[in-house]
């Protein structure tokens, strides 16, 4: 089977399919997978997709249900567009671009920069994050949320309904400090 044939399976058919079948097509699919994480630690491209997939499971170990989730799981490394060295090049260069980064000015540590601004989006959607990029970029270390003053921290926590975090947070801290810093100039812009 070729691999559009494999991702195109009807879900209802995959859940029909006896053990035996089922590890067949996973094998398969993680095949095609290993194939792409080999091709992408190649090309030392960051890639998302790959970040979040990690690596495909042994399929001789897996019972019915354990087959039918790492099918869904390599399925949906296999149809993002990130899993691609092209794919993770576009993204990388677009978010480059999207955030005013020239090609070789700044040394992105791609995997941090996608958990920073992540986790902005969770908390905090309505921060227009792009206006300023080199908060994100330059600025966005844990050291800077630890040094703001508690009153501040504490209306960010807050404001945004969650929980001062951890130690081992980085990022965590990272994304809140980016975020106080943009609400501090939407402030002074308003000003």
């Amino acid at each position: 089977m070729t691999l559009k044939e494999l991702i195109n399976i009807d879900p209802d058919e995959v859940f029909k399919m006896d053990e035996k079948s089922l590890r067949h097509y996973v094998a398969q699919l993680n095949r095609k997978a290993r194939q792409r994480i080999s091709r992408l630690k190649k090309s030392e491209t960051y890639s998302y997709a790959f970040d979040v997939y990690k690596e495909p499971k042994k399929v001789r170990t897996l019972n019915l249900n354990q087959l039918r989730a790492e099918y869904k799981r390599s399925k949906i490394f296999l149809t993002s567009k990130t899993s691609t060295i092209t794919g993770a090049k576009k993204s990388n260069e677009k978010l480059r671009r999207d955030f005013g980064i020239k090609d070789d000015a700044v040394n992105i540590d791609w995997k941090r920069f996608h958990n920073i601004i992540g986790f902005m989006k969770d908390i905090a959607p309505e921060v227009v994050y792009k206006h300023r990029k080199n908060i994100i970029v330059n600025e966005a270390e844990p050291g800077n949320w630890d040094s703001l003053p508690q009153e501040d921290k504490a209306r960010i926590l807050e404001k945004y309904n969650i929980t001062e975090p951890g130690r081992q947070e980085w990022d965590r801290k990272s994304a809140l400090y980016a975020i106080y810093r943009l609400e501090q100039e939407r402030r002074e812009l308003d000003e």
